[in-house]
């Protein structure tokens, strides 16, 4: 082989070695953030059925009821739960849970479900 055909044989497998190592970094960055979401909708899901599962006229489920919470996941990260209650009618509530990764800016998950105290769900 000459140098040139060498070097050219370098040059093609750095290219290919460069967009592989970008694939891979892409899929891992890809990857943790559905691990996130998955995560975020997994708690908001579990703190709607909580909400559910309590009785209608609960402190809880008042009118204006907003609170904060931070969870802590499997994979040790904190996630800010915001849950959000509204009276739609005086039978009727809508609950409404955002869940998101504490401290950095992936997309918020936001869940509602409406309940009704003559339905009982």
């Amino acid at each position: 082989m000459t140098f040139i055909e060498v070097m050219v044989s370098l040059f093609i497998f750095s290219v290919l070695i460069l967009g592989t190592s970008q694939l891979i970094l892409h899929s891992i960055i890809v990857q943790e953030r559905c691990a996130n979401r998955v995560a975020s909708l997994e708690l908001a899901a579990n703190k709607i059925e909580y909400l559910k599962s309590l009785v209608f006229d609960h402190a809880e489920l008042r009118e204006g009821f907003q609170k904060e919470e931070t969870d802590k996941y499997e994979n040790k990260k904190t996630f800010l739960l915001l849950i959000t209650i509204k009276d739609i009618s005086r039978n009727m509530k809508r609950i409404e849970v955002s869940s998101s990764v504490k401290g950095k800016k992936d997309k918020k998950i936001t869940l509602a479900v409406y309940i009704s105290r003559e339905i009982g769900f």
